[in-house]
């Protein structure tokens, strides 16, 4: 992965651009200093809305609120949220920040930081989140005096269908905070406003709409609402509007997040300005990477992250990079990157594959080098191989499954796999397992995985998936061929050795599951739940030292159940132990 390295100041062009948006004066500080009023800046995020019209999401704005400048050609460098919100506040791609994947997706403390920025200014800073994939901070919550975000930790297929907590409580909370803020202090604030719209074919179209109609009121809250800082005239305000992803529908293959299409990439964003009352659009094209130079130009700083832009780059030529591994972190199909140059969409799999040309707009430019658009994205970072070849892993770890009777399957025979169209029409069903999963409806959920392991025979998901339902219900007969299954079609699968763990658990045999759970680790060293198996394990095994440095790490990583660390049985061997009593003090406050 690329490192962060000669990050370049602002560019001119791109500062003249967004001036027109913000409606700011005023230079870095260290000048002349002008009696002016404080500032509020509020970025608002938002992400996992579906509805069964077009008018969907910050289009809520159009016609609503006055000064409302939209950007048409805006495109997101992930359709998953922890990415895409990073690019937005640290200026960088996903490649250059390291931060390709979704899940617990770390930021680099090298990583510029435009919320640590402002703080390090004296400004006041606050993130209000409602999105538990966003909750965990694991370093997005630097530079905020408070990071506010639901208490949520999910395993197990819960994970890919989260629900966010009621985007109004956001607002609600950042309304409360600046208002306690000193009045003549500067404000920076996230919100982060995720809706239950992802879900809305669960309950049907007219629920669906509802939640929408319940998203636009959470978004028309921040600014025109009773408490709104619409009618705040103590600050001038700027507040960017972006999605994290366009259109997303989970039954539809096409735009569902796991295929770079440009329904997915092309997403809202508008700015208001408590200062420019006149709408109107910016005829640029823009990523996510630029809402930092957006805020930095608002807040009169110099931005250190953003990605340079010559100043002669056309509409067309500016090219614009995408990255995706979701499909490879849930369904072992390929990631994919992409870029778009001279309207036209250039998606690349990684790793093989055919490439795809998409246009970007029904105007598509007939004169796009797709040769250029793949140099310029070979210049790029590259997805990291999903099991392309087997990881190194330590011979103590292989020594203990060994121990056990178990082996590591070999690696399957190289394939294409199923088609493109194949995956897109197992989505739906593989998503209808979830669901039910959800519910909980284990044994309807139990059809369809099984249905779409059969449509997709390349996917471990529906496989592994049903192997973690069946072991948490206790039944490890079923559980266990579905996992060994798994397996055989990707021996390295983090989470497939994970549950299979669990099966040896259920069975009583815990020496069993904490060498599979040792195999696990060595793939995925930073997967919470795993490292908290790990310390019961160690606890039951009669080392307390052992448990709790697993539970050191499983609360670095995440893991913030303190109530199962303070009563699960499997740690009462540590309830007198002084490094334990140490370790709860330092996290419990």
């Amino acid at each position: 992965m690329t490192t962060i390295a000669g990050q370049r100041s602002l560019h001119l062009a791109l500062a003249l651009v967004f001036a027109t948006l913000t409606g700011c004066a005023g230079g870095p500080p260290g000048g002349e200093v002008r009696s002016r009023s404080p500032r509020g800046i509020v970025v608002v995020s938002v992400e996992g809305w579906w509805a069964p019209s077009e008018d969907a999401g910050i289009s809520a704005f159009d016609g609503v609120l006055e000064g409302v400048k939209r950007v048409p050609d805006a495109m997101t460098p992930s359709p998953q949220p922890r990415p895409a919100v990073a690019a937005a506040l640290s200026g960088l791609g996903p490649d250059r920040l390291g931060m390709i994947r979704d899940d617990r997706a770390a930021l680099p403390s090298s990583a510029p930081w435009t919320p640590e920025l402002l703080q390090r200014a004296g400004w006041a800073t606050g993130a209000f989140v409602s999105s538990t994939e966003l909750a965990s901070g694991d370093g997005l919550e630097r530079g905020f005096d408070v990071f506010d975000a639901p208490d949520a930790f999910l395993i197990g297929p819960l994970r890919h269908l989260p629900r966010p907590r009621d985007p109004a409580v956001a607002v609600e909370d950042f309304h409360e905070w600046r208002r306690g803020l000193d009045a003549g202090r500067d404000l920076f604030a996230w919100l982060d406003v995720s809706g239950n719209g992802w879900y809305g074919r669960e309950r049907g179209r007219a629920e669906a709409a509802a939640e929408i109609a319940k998203l636009r009121q959470a978004l028309l809250g921040i600014v025109a609402g009773g408490e709104g800082i619409g009618s705040d005239a103590s600050r001038s305000w700027t507040v960017v509007f972006f999605g994290t992803a366009g259109k997303i529908d989970p039954d539809d293959g096409r735009s569902s997040g796991y295929f770079l299409e440009p329904e997915v990439l092309r997403v809202p964003l508008a700015v208001w300005s408590s200062s420019v009352t006149a709408p109107g659009e910016i005829d640029r094209p823009v990523w996510l990477p630029d809402v930092s130079a957006i805020v930095a130009e608002a807040a009169g700083i110099k931005a250190e992250g953003e990605e340079a832009i010559a100043p002669e780059a056309t509409r067309i030529d500016r090219p614009r990079f995408a990255w995706t591994s979701r499909a490879a972190e849930d369904f072992g199909w390929p990631s994919e990157a992409a870029v778009l140059q001279r309207g036209v969409l250039v998606v690349r799999p990684w790793p093989g594959g055919a490439v795809r040309r998409v246009p970007w707009d029904a105007a598509a430019h007939p004169d796009a080098d797709v040769d250029a658009a793949l140099q310029a994205l070979a210049s790029r970072a590259e997805p990291a191989s999903e099991g392309s070849a087997p990881p190194a892993i330590p011979d103590d770890v292989l020594a203990g499954l060994a121990a056990h009777g178990v082996r590591v399957p070999p690696m399957p025979a190289s394939s294409t796999g199923a088609s493109l169209e194949a995956r897109r029409e197992s989505i739906a069903t593989l998503t209808a397992a979830r669901r039910l999963a959800r519910i909980p409806a284990p044994r309807q959920a139990m059809r369809e995985f099984d249905l779409a392991a059969k449509l997709d025979p390349t996917n471990p998901a529906p496989l592994v998936e049903a192997g973690c339902i069946l072991a948490l219900m206790q039944m490890p007969k079923r559980a266990q061929p579905r996992l060994e299954a798994a397996l055989a079609i990707r021996p390295y699968d983090a989470e497939a050795w994970h549950w299979l763990g669990h099966v040896a658990i259920v069975l009583k045999d815990v020496p069993k599951a904490e060498a599979i759970w040792r195999m696990s680790e060595a793939l995925d060293p930073r997967e919470p739940d795993l490292l908290y198996d790990l310390a019961c394990a160690r606890s039951l095994s009669g080392d307390p030292e052992g448990s709790v440095e697993y539970l050191r790490r499983a609360w670095d990583a995440g893991f913030r159940k303190v109530e199962d660390i303070q009563n699960d049985p499997d740690l009462r061997n540590l309830r007198a132990d002084p490094r334990f009593a140490n370790f709860m003090q330092q996290v419990v406050r």
